[in-house]
């Protein structure tokens, strides 16, 4: 349990047996004398406990809701604050469901005082052990600037080795972008695979119109253009009129001659609802 954890348990058991003296005050005044030896005898055992630990423990180790004791010094003990917390709650389950308890112990009815400090820590008053258990903020910006650190330095590693350092350009070596290959070569790439450099695409070869990024249709993130002498064509054309983009499908580099003898449907069969156009060969 952390200090702070500690504390609040401490007050609330130092705020329980306040409500148990009030009890007991009250049923003094009962006419019901049975009842009140009952009481009485739970409650004084319940209230010894509590101002053990309360008393135990004489500072509490938060400046904010330090508890002193009138009798007690604050180093008295060295019991660690796990095993008070474990203690209290233990005793408090045995307390609430035991009635057979001998006659209270009034060696502890010192009540406890709350004073206010408005220091700033969790270190009290001549207790030097407390200092090495809580960590320094200064310790935790440390930490937390060496893990930015870390972070950037593995950033620049990717983007130096995806980025910077290209691939052998040698035909048929692996290329992300048609820049990574030779003149004359292009990078043929296939669902935003690695691809592999290749001559300028040939008859048949798949290709993409004007050279641009390909869209789904035909699955190709960059494809070849075609060598000198053909034309890439295109099955199909789909052309959203909202987004101002043309999906080509099956695109494929045809000799001049071959692409000329194709019969095409000049007009365009229109969704109005999705704006789309697809233009038949």
């Amino acid at each position: 349990m952390t200090p702070q954890g500690l504390c609040r348990r401490l007050i609330s058991a130092h705020q329980e047996m306040e409500v148990i003296d009030e009890i007991l005050t009250s049923a003094k005044k009962s006419d019901f004398q049975n009842d009140y030896l009952e009481l009485n005898a739970n409650l004084s055992k319940k209230k010894e406990y509590l101002l053990k630990w309360v008393s135990r423990f004489g500072i509490c180790p938060i400046a904010e809701c330090k508890i002193h004791h009138a009798d007690l010094k604050p180093n008295q003990s060295k019991t660690t604050t796990k095993r008070a917390a474990s203690e209290i709650s233990s005793h408090n389950d045995q307390a609430n469901s035991s009635k057979d308890f001998k006659k209270p112990n009034r060696k502890h009815t010192a009540k406890a005082n709350f004073i206010s400090d408005k220091r700033v820590g969790f270190r009290a008053p001549n207790d030097a052990s407390s200092s090495s258990q809580t960590p320094r903020p200064s310790d935790c910006s440390a930490k937390n600037n060496i893990f930015t650190f870390m972070k950037l330095l593995w950033f620049f590693f990717v983007y130096f080795v995806f980025s910077v350092v290209q691939p052998d350009a040698a035909q048929g070596k692996t290329c992300r972008s048609p820049s990574h290959c030779r003149e004359g070569e292009c990078c043929m790439t296939k669902s935003y695979m690695v691809g592999g450099c290749r001559e300028m695409g040939c008859a048949g070869c798949p290709c993409q119109p004007n050279n641009v990024k390909s869209h789904l249709g035909d699955m190709y993130l960059w494809s070849c253009p075609c060598s000198e002498g053909l034309e890439c064509v295109s099955e199909q054309e789909i052309i959203d009129n909202v987004d101002k983009t043309v999906t080509y499908i099956n695109s494929t580099c045809m000799e001049v001659e071959e692409k000329q003898s194709f019969k095409r449907f000049q007009n365009y069969k229109c969704d109005h609802v999705h704006t789309i156009c697809i233009s038949m060969y």
